[in-house]
C-alpha cells in the first residue's frame, strides 16, 4: 500500500494512473486529469478533487469521507461500493457513472447531473443533504430531487405497482425515474403519462389505448406490437424508439423526431413509416447501386451489403441488425436512429456519414473511414474498433463507451496517419465524447 497522504497533485496529468489500495487522504487532485485513473479500495478521507477530470475513473469500495469532489467530471465513473460520508457534491457531473450502494450519509448534493447513472442501492440517502440535482434538462430541487433519488436507489417494482403508480397523473414540474423499466404487456389505457420520462423503456406488446402521450419521452424506448388506438400523440418524443407492428390509430397533434417536430400529415407519414416499413431482411444485394436512395426506416436486418454503393442514401430509422457492409460505399450516408446491432463495417468507407444516435451494439468497424463522420449520440455498447479513421469525426455524448473494445484508432488528416492504440486511443475517445456538439446539431 502506498502512503501518499497530503499529497498535491494540483493540474497533475495522471490519466490511468493507479492508485489502488493506497493512503491518498487529504492529498489534492485539484483540476488533474484522472481519466481511468483506478482508486478502488483506496483511502481518500479528505482529498481534494475538486474541478478534477475523472471520466471512468474507478473508485470501488474507496473511503472518502468528506472528500471534496466540487466540479469534477465523474462520467462514466466507476463508484459503487464507495463511502462519500460527508463528501461534498456540487455541481458534479455522474452521468453515466455507477453508484450502486454508495453510502451517502451526510453528503451534500447540489446540481449533481444524473442523466443515465446507476442508483441502485445508494446507503442512507435519509441522512443526506438532498439540495438539487438535474436530470435531462429538468432541475430537481429538495423534496422533488429526495424522491427521484429515492425511486431510483429501489428495488425495481413489480408490473401491477408499476401500473397503478404510472396511472396516476404526474404533478406539474416532477419527473419520476421511468427510464429503462419494463412495461411490456402492461395495461395502461387511458393513463395520464403527460411528461412522462420513459427512455429506453420496454412496453412490448403494452396497452396504451386512449393514454394521453402529451410530452412523453419514449426516446429509444421499444414499443413493437404496443395498442396505440386512440392516444393523443402531442410534442411526443419518438427519437430512436422502435415502433415496428403498433397496432391501432393514435390521435397525433405532433412529434418530436430528435431532429425536428412533425404535424398532420408530415407525422402520420412519419410513423406510417417506422409502424409498417418496407421488409428487405436477408436480401442479397452485393455491389448493388443504391446511391441517393430512400431507404427510411426499412428493414435490412442480416442483409448482405458488401461493396454496394450506398453514397448519399437515407437509411435513417433502418434496421440494418446483423448485416454485413464490408467494403461498402456509405459516404455521406444518412442513418440517423439506425438499428446496427451486430453489423460488420470491414473497410468500409463511411466518410461524411451521418450516424447521430445510431445503436451500434456488438457492431465491428475494421479499418473503417468514419473521417467528418457525425456519431454524436451513438451507442458504442460492445462495439469493437480497430484501425478506425476518425480525422475531424463528431463524436460528443458517445454512449456505452466504458463498454467498447477500443483497439487502435486513426486521427490523423488524409496522408499523415497518427494511429492511437488501447488507453491513448480510449482516452482521446473520451475527450471527444465530452466535446460540444457542432451548431447545426441543434
Amino acid at each position: 500500500m502506498s502512503h501518499l497522504a497530503d499529497a498535491a497533485y494540483v493540474g497533475a496529468d495522471l490519466r490511468g494512473v493507479s492508485f489502488a489500495g493506497s493512503e491518498v487522504d487529504r492529498a489534492h487532485f485539484i483540476r488533474a486529469q484522472l481519466t481511468r485513473a483506478d482508486f478502488s479500495n483506496a483511502y481518500l478521507k479528505k482529498t481534494d478533487f475538486s474541478d478534477a477530470v475523472m471520466r471512468g475513473a474507478v473508485l470501488r469500495d474507496v473511503r472518502a469521507e468528506s472528500a471534496n469532489f466540487h466540479g469534477a467530471d465523474l462520467r462514466g465513473a466507476d463508484l459503487r461500493g464507495a463511502d462519500l460520508a460527508a463528501a461534498y457534491l456540487v455541481d458534479v457531473d455522474l452521468r453515466g457513472a455507477r453508484l450502486d450502494g454508495v453510502y451517502v450519509s451526510k453528503a451534500a448534493i447540489e446540481d449533481v447531473r444524473l442523466d443515465g447513472a446507476s442508483l441502485r442501492g445508494l446507503r442512507r440517502l435519509d441522512a443526506a443533504h438532498v439540495y438539487s440535482i438535474i436530470v435531462g434538462e429538468q432541475r430537481l430541487e429538495g423534496d422533488a430531487a429526495r424522491a427521484w433519488l429515492n425511486e431510483a436507489a429501489g428495488d425495481g417494482l413489480p408490473l401491477e405497482e408499476l401500473e397503478r403508480k404510472l396511472a396516476r397523473p404526474l404533478a406539474p414540474a416532477v419527473v419520476w425515474i421511468n427510464q429503462k423499466i419494463d412495461l411490456s404487456g402492461a395495461g395502461l389505457g387511458g393513463a395520464d403519462l403527460t411528461g412522462r420520462d420513459l427512455s429506453e423503456a420496454l412496453l412490448l406488446e403494452a396497452d396504451l389505448r386512449g393514454a394521453n402521450l402529451t410530452r412523453a419521452d419514449f426516446t429509444r424506448a421499444w414499443l413493437y406490437g404496443t395498442d396505440l388506438d386512440g392516444a393523443l400523440l402531442d410534442e411526443t418524443r419518438l427519437a430512436g424508439t422502435g415502433l415496428k407492428g403498433l397496432k391501432g390509430t393514435p390521435r397525433i397533434v405532433s412529434i418530436d423526431t430528435g431532429d425536428t417536430v412533425l404535424t398532420g400529415a408530415a407525422a402520420s407519414a412519419w410513423l406510417e413509416a417506422r409502424v409498417r416499413p418496407r421488409d428487405m431482411t436477408r436480401d442479397t444485394l452485393v455491389n448493388a447501386d443504391l446511391a441517393g436512395a430512400d431507404l427510411i426506416a426499412v428493414q435490412l436486418e442480416y442483409a448482405d451489403l458488401r461493396r454496394a454503393n450506398l453514397e448519399g442514401a437515407d437509411l435513417t430509422g433502418a434496421d440494418l441488425g446483423h448485416a454485413t457492409l464490408d467494403e461498402a460505399n456509405l459516404r455521406s450516408a444518412v442513418l440517423r436512429d439506425a438499428h446496427c446491432d451486430a453489423a460488420k463495417f470491414h473497410w468500409t468507407d463511411a466518410s461524411g456519414a451521418d450516424l447521430r444516435r445510431v445503436e451500434l451494439t456488438g457492431a465491428e468497424f475494421l479499418h473503417t473511414d468514419l473521417t467528418h463522420a457525425r456519431l454524436d449520440d451513438a451507442g458504442l455498447y460492445n462495439a469493437g474498433l480497430r484501425g478506425v479513421r476518425l480525422y475531424g469525426a463528431s463524436l460528443s455524448g458517445l454512449r456505452h463507451l466504458e463498454h467498447a473494445s477500443i483497439e487502435s484508432i486513426d486521427v490523423g488528416p488524409p496522408g499523415a496517419p497518427e494511429l492511437l492504440e488501447g488507453d491513448a486511443a480510449r482516452a482521446w475517445l473520451v475527450h471527444q465524447q465530452t466535446a460540444s456538439a457542432s451548431p447545426d446539431d441543434v
